[in-house]
């Protein structure tokens, strides 16, 4: 995924009025979830803190396959 692809798609689900939570579908199969903002993003990247796991996650657009809204996709 291209950088902008990436950053306009997280920004559109990051902005979603309420927010549902997310999933971030990785080239090489894993999947982030995404619970609650705040997300911060920038160049192709992103980071957040996990509040069950109290550690920092990160994905990147060039691993990115798609976004999808969590009960679209099965983890």
């Amino acid at each position: 995924m291209t950088k902008e692809e990436f950053e306009t798609s997280l920004r559109q689900y990051l902005n979603r009025k309420p927010f549902r939570p997310f999933v971030v579908q990785l080239l090489d199969g894993r999947q982030v979830l995404v619970k609650k903002p705040p997300v911060v993003f920038a160049d192709g990247a992103a980071s957040f803190i996990d509040p069950e796991e109290e550690a920092l996650v990160e994905f990147f657009h060039d691993e990115t396959k798609s976004f999808g809204l969590q009960r679209e996709v099965s983890l």
